[in-house]
């Protein structure tokens, strides 16, 4: 059975008589309505046929689709749960979805808008028997829009914007295909177990947790994001299967970006000049770091990084407290920077074999290396005097 769009009021008036009539069941006979609504049934136009899925037809309904009109309000048929709903939407000539218009529709599997470009937050959330779409020249997919379904391929190909979480929850999603995007809202792929390939060429933005514990095949190989210039903060947030990243353009990485990607064995970041608290804690198998342009090192930023062994700083000029605490195997710091910079206490470096000798490295001290006319100055140097006996020439 195919079914029409109504005129909203009529639907509306429909609804008002019926909550005043017969509470709120989901299915009437007529014999149920009162007479003002029964009687619609008599007329062949839209508002019988709207009687007649009332009337028992709904629970039995497979497909769904509509002619002329150009766009779904929101919340159309919003919480059509268990085995209430259509199974199948078409729309031919839809060129927008409002929001959260088929939210929670658990019996939908398939749906059809081939002109659609515009996709409302929450639109198909939790729809979580959905596995076949077509929009092929959607723009825009807002928050939350496939949240929680069974989708296994996402491809998009005029797409340009991705709302927070819009894929969150699709644990089926292997593929994904965004050649126009280029940014990531926070959480978009979270929880996305399956995700083996990822195509999004102009990526410039990955916004908060938009990876966060995910721990997939996508990650078996190097992730390769060269055009991103800015990684939010969590982005990466224990992505325990993340073994190597390229980010050449990357200007600046948020608090805890990468923090417990413990499988993490490398990452590039050659154009990087700001790192943030917690950025890379307890990536214990991160073993080198060339920081070669960043200025600035948050808090806690490598902390506990236990195979951090060398560590080229190049300009940096603010260190934050405990920057490198807890990294046991760490021997050589490069400070490059033409003038001294402060430190604001002695922790920077405390428990790693500079400030003490360390089992972890036979006994081995470690070094600082600053230019060769300021070896003096670090010596003497407010918090880095507890240093001076490790502080050597480049």
């Amino acid at each position: 059975m195919a079914l029409k769009l109504y005129p909203e009021t009529a639907i509306q008036n429909i609804a008002t008589m019926i909550r005043r009539g017969n509470g709120t069941n989901n299915t009437y006979t007529l014999s149920q309505m009162p007479a003002a609504i029964s009687a619609l049934s008599n007329t062949g136009g839209d508002e019988a046929s709207f009687i007649s899925m009332l009337s028992g037809t709904w629970t039995t309904l497979k497909s769904y689709s509509t002619g002329s009109y150009s766009r779904i309000k929101p919340y159309f048929l919003y919480s059509y749960s268990s085995n209430d709903g259509p199974s199948i939407l078409n729309f031919p000539n839809v060129l927008e979805i409002g929001n959260a218009a088929f939210y929670d529709v658990r019996r939908l599997t398939s749906i059809n808008f081939p002109i659609c470009k515009k996709v409302g937050y929450s639109c198909f959330y939790n729809c979580s028997s959905l596995s076949n779409i077509n929009i092929p020249l959607v723009e825009y997919l807002g928050s939350y829009a496939f949240c929680n379904t069974l989708l296994s391929l996402a491809s998009f190909s005029k797409c340009t914007y991705l709302g927070a979480y819009t894929f969150a929850g699709c644990k089926n999603l292997s593929s994904v295909n965004l050649p126009l995007c280029e940014a990531l809202e926070q959480g978009v792929f979270n929880n996305c177990t399956s995700l083996a390939y990822l195509s999004i060429p102009n990526l410039k933005i990955i916004g908060s947790s938009a990876f966060a514990y995910l721990s997939a095949p996508l990650f078996s190989s190097i992730f390769n994001a060269n055009q991103c210039t800015i990684i939010n903060d969590s982005a990466f947030y224990s992505c325990v299967t993340l073994s190597g990243a390229n980010f050449i353009n990357c200007s600046s990485i948020g608090n805890n970006a990468f923090r417990s990607c413990s499988s993490l064995k490398f990452i590039n970041i050659p154009s990087c000049e700001y790192i943030g608290n917690s950025a890379f804690y307890s990536c214990n198998l991160l073993s080198y770091i060339n920081l070669s342009v960043c200025k600035t090192i948050g808090q806690y930023a490598f902390a506990n990084c236990y195979s951090l062994s060398t560590v080229d700083l190049g300009a940096v000029t603010e260190l934050s407290y405990s920057a490198f605490v807890s990294c046991y195997t760490l021997l050589s710091v490069y400070i490059r920077t033409s003038f001294q910079i402060s430190i604001p206490n002695v922790a920077v470096f405390a428990s790693t074999p500079i400030s003490t000798y360390t089992t972890s490295t036979g006994g081995i001290r470690g070094k600082i290396y600053v230019p060769a006319s300021l070896v003096e100055t670090y010596k003497t140097a407010t918090n880095w005097a507890a240093y001076s006996s490790v502080i050597y020439s480049i």
